[in-house]
């Protein structure tokens, strides 16, 4: 099975998703593409990997600080 990330960025409405065509081997992978993009794209304020029927099996972030539009980089 594929994986996919979609992020949600500040903005954008709750129900407004992005991603693009790069899939992942596993769900694993794929979170921590996901973790990895949210980390380094300040824009992010969520995230969630779909399988490959577009279901979602996960969604971020888990334990990360919340965002706010303002917060300081």
């Amino acid at each position: 099975m594929k994986f996919r990330v979609e992020v949600n960025t500040f903005g954008d409405p709750d129900d407004s998703w992005s991603g693009n065509a790069i899939t992942h081997a596993s769900r694993a992978q794929a979170k921590w593409a996901a973790e990895n993009l949210f980390d380094r794209w300040t824009a992010v304020q969520k995230w969630r990997v779909l399988d490959q029927n577009d279901k979602v099996v996960l969604e971020g972030p888990d334990e990360a600080p919340e965002r706010t539009e303002d917060s300081e980089v």
